[in-house]
């Protein structure tokens, strides 16, 4: 176990006016350069399946 945690969750503005919105994202992504990712848009459902 680590000191570290992260979430991969967002909330948006603005998709649909009145209401902010989660979005999903799977951290173990594409590995990019500079300790970066790219983390695919998931489901909700998909994220509890995945990390619970």
């Amino acid at each position: 176990m680590t000191n570290e945690a992260f979430i991969f969750n967002i909330h948006v503005s603005g998709l649909r006016p009145g209401r902010a919105q989660r979005v999903y994202i799977d951290p173990n992504g594409e590995e990019r350069p500079g300790k970066r990712i790219r983390a695919p848009k998931i489901t909700h459902a998909k994220a509890n399946e995945l990390y619970g």
